[in-house]
Formats: structure tokens, C-alpha cells, sequence
């Protein structure tokens, strides 16, 4: 367990009683790539899909967050459970919250999750293409594919875009990889990486990770002292 996380834990429950609220939501996705400071101080764990932290006024302290994602955060130890879901947070989010808020406070969350819809489900931007063909003013056959294609990858995390682009590129050929990028905004060597990886078959690439062990930011502990001194 991670005292330091349990400590903000705490704190953070302190306040909602100074405040007078019920909870406090945090949401979060792909934290590599849209880290949040507050998830990184109370949380201490990164998540790939849609996550959702809550902290009761009385204590209750539950996690929402994608099967693949639930050890990271049952390791630090903050969180007394742990709710996994396989397609769709909405429906175990609107539970747990049924748990810790009030009628009225449930109410505003069904229609806020109900309204923003995939606004906040799935925040990746749709790229607009730059290939030849999609920049000409006439139609093109090409518009729509090419559409779909960052409309799908807009869907995926961070892992998932580079190798379905790297498929793409392979699938072209020559120039596959400088195409590909014009299409989807992804870097060339981006693109290039993930064929080197589906070439390995995924070599030292366990389920569930997005980035390889030891990638991604520095760890968090030095940041969280430095903050706790101000809180």
C-alpha cells in the first residue's frame, strides 16, 4: 500500500465534509498520454480506457475501471473496491455512484454521462486526413475510407492506433508508412514501430500494457511529496 496515496485519500474525503458534498468524480483516459494531476495524486496508477475514481463523504472510495486495468489500482492499495467492466463504463459507473451519492447527485451524473455520450467516452480527436486524394476539392472515393479509418482509430488507445496503422502501411506497401501518416497524423517512425512489433508477434508486449515496462513517465512519488507539502 501506498501510504502517501492513502493520505490524500483522506484528505480528500475531509474536504468533501468541509464542503458539504457527497463526492468527488474523477475521470480519466490513457493518462500517458492526458495525464491528470489529480488522478496522479490520489490514484497513483495509470489506466488505458475510461476510468472513473470516487471518493465518498463517508469513506467510500471505489474504482471504475477496465478489467485489464483493475490490478494496477488494486495494487495501490486506496481504493476499498475495485469494479472492472469489458465494453462500456456508463452502466458500472451509474451503480457505484448509486452507492455513495444522493438521489439528486445521481440524477445530474445519469445526465451528464447520458447527454456528453461519447464526447466524454471517447475524447480522442477525429484527425482530418492530408493525403493527396483527400485534399483535391472533387470527391474521391478515398474521402470516406479514409474517414472511417481515423474514425476507428479515434476509438483505440495509444497501442491499438499504432498497430492498426501499421497493418494499413503494410498492407499498401512501398510508401505505405509516409501515406499513412499523411492520413492518420501519426509519426512515420510511430507507424514504423508498430510494424516492427506485429512483426515480433507482440514480443515483450503482455495484454494489457499499453507501453513497455519501465516506459512512459518518470515515477510519480517525488512529485506527490513535493505536493503534499502545499496541500
Amino acid at each position: 500500500m501506498d501510504m502517501l496515496l492513502y493520505e490524500k485519500a483522506d484528505q480528500a474525503q475531509a474536504l468533501l465534509a468541509e464542503t458539504g458534498l457527497d463526492c468527488w468524480l474523477a475521470f480519466a483516459r490513457e493518462t500517458d498520454l492526458h495525464p491528470d494531476p489529480g488522478v496522479e495524486q490520489v490514484v497513483g496508477a495509470g489506466v488505458v480506457r475510461n476510468s472513473a475514481f470516487l471518493f465518498g463523504a463517508g469513506g467510500e472510495r471505489v474504482a471504475v475501471v477496465a478489467n485489464f486495468d483493475t490490478s494496477a489500482v488494486r495494487a495501490k492499495g486506496v481504493f476499498r473496491e475495485v469494479i472492472g467492466y469489458d465494453e462500456d463504463i456508463r452502466d458500472p459507473l451509474l451503480r457505484a455512484a448509486g452507492t455513495i451519492t444522493s438521489p439528486l447527485s445521481l440524477q445530474s451524473l445519469a445526465w451528464l454521462v447520458a447527454s456528453a455520450g461519447d464526447h466524454i467516452m471517447h475524447p480522442t480527436p477525429l484527425h482530418q486526413c492530408r493525403c493527396p486524394d483527400c485534399l483535391q476539392a472533387t470527391d474521391h472515393p478515398n474521402k470516406e475510407v479514409h474517414r472511417q479509418l481515423n474514425l476507428l482509430l479515434s476509438r483505440l488507445n495509444e497501442q491499438q492506433r499504432r498497430w492498426l496503422a501499421a497493418w494499413e502501411a503494410q498492407r499498401i506497401g512501398h510508401g505505405g508508412d509516409r501515406l499513412v501518416s499523411s492520413i492518420t497524423g501519426l509519426h512515420v517512425q510511430t507507424i514504423r514501430r508498430g510494424r516492427q512489433e506485429l512483426g515480433s508477434a507482440f514480443a515483450n508486449l503482455p495484454p494489457g500494457r499499453v507501453r513497455r515496462p519501465g516506459a512512459g513517465r518518470p515515477p510519480l512519488e517525488k512529485k506527490i511529496r513535493s505536493w503534499s507539502e502545499t496541500w
